[in-house]
């Protein structure tokens, strides 16, 4: 334990204890195993696509911006 990098640092519970009680369980498992919710799915991908669209500008790749905007746009 002497290698961890949070060693001796105080845990931050914040957000664990800011959800509701009956699913901070599954919550936790969740991110645990690196589940996304699908906003945040779609917000990644966006990044994703316009940082390769920044190196590299394709016309599919700015539909597929296009996509991505308009979906995180309906989840919200």
């Amino acid at each position: 334990m002497d290698n961890n990098a949070y060693a001796g640092k105080p845990l931050d519970l914040k957000g664990y204890f800011n959800g509701p009680k009956e699913t901070r369980a599954i919550y936790k498992v969740l991110a645990d195993s690196g589940f996304k919710p699908p906003k945040l799915q779609a917000l990644s991908d966006l990044k994703e696509k316009e940082a390769v669209y920044r190196r590299k500008p394709t016309a599919a790749l700015r539909l597929e911006i296009i996509h991505l905007r308009l979906k995180c746009q309906v989840l919200r």
